[in-house]
């Protein structure tokens, strides 16, 4: 039970980070992917989902 929670708390974070990084310019993404590209690969996975 923990764990679900756990993970519900973490899908929406990386949603909300997706809405940010939709808002950035492709350089700050293309900079990002270097930077945070587990993170961002997380939020397109879980898109496939939403």
């Amino acid at each position: 039970m923990y764990n679900k929670i756990k993970m519900n708390r973490i899908i929406i974070w990386h949603l909300d980070q997706k809405v940010k990084i939709l808002r950035l310019e492709r350089e700050d993404i293309e900079e990002g992917i270097k930077q945070r590209s587990c993170r961002i690969k997380i939020v397109v996975v879980f898109n496939f989902y939403f």
